[in-house]
């Protein structure tokens, strides 16, 4: 390519014998070149998502350590309590 971009092709061929029986070629070529981008663009998408998720996990495991540190179960404590 002059602007030296990359391009997605899919190629379907066929060989065949003509009436003289010589080899004859068929094919077709479709640029598949912005599909791939979407998908990789899809894929990219998705990663972030996911570690956007993960992120969001490990903050409510952070608060809910925090908040048991904090205020600690009433029904574990070893003393027992008044009535």
């Amino acid at each position: 390519m002059p602007d030296r971009a990359i391009k997605h092709v899919r190629v379907v061929a066929r060989a065949t014998r003509d009436q003289n029986d010589q080899m004859e070629y068929i094919a077709a070529v479709h640029d598949v070149t912005q599909s791939r981008l979407s998908e990789e663009a899809l894929d990219k998408a998705r990663m972030e998502l996911a570690r956007v998720a993960r992120v969001m996990s490990l903050g409510t495991l952070t608060a809910s350590i925090a908040h048991e540190v904090n205020q600690p179960c009433q029904g574990s404590s070893p003393t027992p309590t008044p009535v």
